[in-house]
């Protein structure tokens, strides 16, 4: 059997779920740097216990004896608007802006517009802020290793562009998402 040009006996103990992700996404094996990147992303994920409405659901629907498949759909159908809904938004949002830059010295005046138009429009940033925290620890830790492994590329270089207005302005910094 192969997978993505590689044969499953050569990835099976040969590569880490991180970087297996990552061939099946984009056809190819990580870096190194990339691969530790995902797998922090990935870590920072599994974080809240059992208090999300998605872990709650999947916890019921196990409650009923349903098989584990069921449970972990479950707990993906409660994703919505009101919970785990920014990661979406926000792709989009910066996915759209930084397709209007022509090269990434236009990313800082593309982030001033991006946040005026929201707070203009008396609309939150999706990603930004947290009902928990003033600085969310989990963004604050991924943004040191992006540095750190040198996987910061224009769309989180808009994030932190919009953070840092969004904290000049309103004391509001990046979530997780």
């Amino acid at each position: 059997m192969v997978t993505k040009g590689y044969s499953q006996e050569e990835l099976i103990g040969g590569v880490s779920f991180s970087e297996m992700v990552y061939l099946l996404i984009r056809g190819e094996l990580p870096s190194e740097n990339v691969a530790r990147m995902l797998e922090a992303v990935l870590v920072s994920f599994c974080d809240h216990g059992v208090t999300p409405p998605s872990t709650q659901a999947a916890r019921m629907i196990a409650s009923a004896g349903s098989p584990v498949h069921a449970c972990i759909a479950g707990g993906l159908l409660a994703f919505g608007k009101n919970h785990a809904g920014a990661i979406e938004r926000s792709m989009k949002l910066f996915q759209d802006t930084i397709s209007k830059c022509s090269c990434e010295d236009d990313i800082p005046s593309a982030a001033r517009e991006l946040v005026d138009d929201h707070l203009r429009r008396n609309r939150r940033i999706p990603g930004f802020g947290h009902r928990y925290h003033n600085a969310d620890p989990r963004a604050i830790r991924l943004l040191d290793l992006a540095e750190e492994y040198s996987c910061i590329g224009p769309h989180t270089r808009l994030a932190m562009e919009v953070q840092e207005i969004l904290v000049e302005e309103k004391g509001v910094r990046m979530n997780v998402d």
